[in-house]
């Protein structure tokens, strides 16, 4: 089923060394808005203060070294809409030392045990497709640096509402050595 997307970015340079002024240049489509902060704010601020900025229905994020794969917007959302659903993950690639392997979710009795907590970068934030108003809903992501703040925030956002599970993989998720990701008790 084709559905139509008006897909609106949002690009954050959360205070980087080199700053994306010249790329920034090199578009002039309006659909692209770029937020740009002169220190580093945090992963969570960026986000939060992207949703806030955005004006579309549904939210998707793509982090830094993060891809998506083709039809990504468009196949979480039909699923979302044919289950009534708020909030979707999908199955992933996971690159990691420049090999693939594809993780596949799957929903169980304890899924935040199985998902969240024992398979951390399926809940990737490149991963999930979420209706901004569920987003706001749960208070967006915790900025005061104390919790993994994805994790959290997919945590709460289970308190409010059941969630989806698309089995095509949907993204890609790099992870270096010295990324929270790699390490769970990193995210702890």
């Amino acid at each position: 089923c084709a559905l139509p997307i008006y897909i609106e970015i949002l690009i954050v340079d959360d205070g980087s060394f080199i700053p994306f002024s010249n790329l920034q240049k090199s578009f002039s489509d309006p659909r692209i808005i770029w937020l740009s902060y002169s220190e580093n704010k945090g992963v969570a601020f960026a986000r939060n203060h992207a949703v806030k900025k955005s004006t579309g229905d549904y939210i998707g994020f793509l982090d830094a070294g993060d891809a998506w794969i083709e039809n990504k917007l468009e196949k979480q959302l039909d699923v979302l809409i044919r289950n009534k659903s708020l909030f979707i993950f999908s199955s992933i690639y996971i690159c990691r030392g420049g090999l693939k392997n594809i993780f596949y979710v799957s929903k169980c009795n304890d899924w935040t045990k199985s998902l969240l907590i024992g398979n951390p970068i399926a809940g990737s934030c490149s991963n999930v497709l979420l209706k901004k108003e569920l987003f706001i809903e749960a208070g967006g992501f915790d900025e005061s640096g104390k919790l993994p703040e994805d994790r959290d925030l997919w945590l709460r956002l289970s308190k409010i509402t059941e969630f989806s599970i698309s089995k095509d993989v949907l993204s890609i998720i790099n992870i270096d050595e010295d990324s929270r990701s790699f390490d769970i008790d990193k995210k702890k």
